[in-house]
């Protein structure tokens, strides 16, 4: 039994050192967003539809950072790669509780194969986001920030 789990155990690294930068400033100063985002490696650990997992390494403004993802919920392209949506790479608040609250985000989506011996990182984005009563209303996007690989 212990033979059959570890054969179907599947690991895989994928070494993309990518940046990428905003040119953009934000239009508000009471949040903070990392100019450079640099993606260094994503390992990939296939275990079952529940269990498999995503590990990123990288950096904002030269701050090394490392991730895990659970890969439970991907979208079959039918092309033999799958899409992860979403996932939030930095997130600055200011504010909170039931006043007013601004955020400041970068998110990216990952895209792999199927079987995980390619992935990376698509999408990546910055969004600026505000709410004047964060108890009874949703944060609304009000600023969307470009990043561009360099």
């Amino acid at each position: 039994m212990k033979t059959a789990l570890l054969a179907f155990l599947v690991s895989f690294s994928a070494m993309a050192s990518e940046c990428y930068v905003r040119t953009t400033e934000l239009v508000t100063n009471e949040v903070t967003m990392a100019k450079e985002f640099c993606v260094s490696n994503i390992d990939i650990k296939l275990a079952g539809r529940y269990d498999s997992k995503a590990f990123i390494k990288y950096t904002l403004d030269g701050v090394e950072i490392e991730k895990m993802m659970n890969l439970s919920m991907g979208v079959d392209l039918r092309n033999g790669r799958v899409v992860h949506f979403l996932y939030n790479f930095e997130s600055n608040y200011y504010g909170g509780s039931c006043g007013d609250t601004t955020e400041a985000a970068i998110n990216a989506e990952l895209e792999m194969n199927k079987d995980g011996s390619e992935a990376k990182l698509i999408n990546i984005k910055g969004s600026v986001s505000t709410s004047y009563d964060n108890c009874h209303s949703q944060l609304r996007e009000i600023q969307s920030v470009p990043f561009n690989l360099i």
